[in-house]
């Protein structure tokens, strides 16, 4: 009798090992290999550079169950790219890649004709001979060197800092397109260049109660041409405009 027990039990063993070896060899059988990557949330990084540094450019060939994300997201190294997650659907055989992209802020010119792409915290996503589109030239950086991927290596602290708040301020009212210059290296009179109008905007204090001023003018004189300069550095006085002629 203990006999048959132990035949039972060992049959029984080698019948649930069997159904397990062959779930895992269908499982890495090409019956589940990739069938469909789906990338969100990318603008500037295009979908098949994407797909190749996860090693994803031939998906079909990658099983899902074999496919690891650690590794793979330690490959996507870009500047433009802040955060990616990577979701499996096992049984419709589909990798969903959320992407978070750092956001343009503006251009710094590191020598003539030569461009350097940041973001509003000053990292450097990119080199270029060109601008790409209409947002404001940093000046007044003290730029001593940079490295691409890395933040700027300026002079003073205080320029980043103030180059930072006056990008969010500028993000938060989306007047960032109608800035063609920011002039940070005077903290205490930071300059806003708006075709012909030069703004003093004074320090970041009270930075988005100034820009409702700006915008409320700009607003005012829409259609014209201003040229002159601006002063709204101190919010508790009236906004002085002086006209060129």
């Amino acid at each position: 009798m203990k006999k048959l027990r132990v035949k039972t039990f060992f049959v029984y063993g080698m019948g649930v090992f069997a159904v397990i070896f062959i779930i895992i060899l269908m499982m890495l059988s090409p019956l589940f290999n990739v069938t469909r990557v789906i990338i969100e949330g990318n603008e500037r990084v295009s979908s098949e550079s994407i797909q190749r540094s996860l090693g994803l450019g031939a998906p079909s060939a990658v099983n899902i169950f074999l496919f690891e994300r650690s590794g793979a997201l330690n490959r996507l190294n870009n500047p433009y790219i802040e955060s990616v997650s990577i979701d499996k659907a096992y049984f419709a055989r589909e990798i969903t890649v959320t992407v978070v992209e750092r956001r343009l802020a503006g251009f710094v010119e590191f020598a003539q004709g030569q461009y350097l792409y940041i973001d509003e915290y000053g990292l450097v996503l990119e080199a270029a001979t060109s601008i790409s589109e209409r947002l404001p030239i940093i000046v007044g950086l003290n730029l001593s060197g940079f490295t691409v991927g890395a933040p700027l290596e300026v002079g003073n602290e205080h320029v980043l800092r103030d180059m930072r708040e006056i990008s969010r301020v500028l993000s938060r009212h989306e007047i960032e397109s109608d800035v063609i210059r920011v002039d940070v290296n005077d903290s205490s009179n930071i300059r806003l260049f708006i075709d012909g109008l030069v703004v003093s905007f004074g320090d970041t204090t009270d930075g988005d109660r100034k820009m409702q001023m700006l915008i409320q003018i700009l607003n005012h004189f829409e259609g014209e041409d201003i040229r002159g300069t601006l002063d709204i550095s101190d919010i508790s006085r009236n906004p002085i405009l002086r006209h060129l002629t």
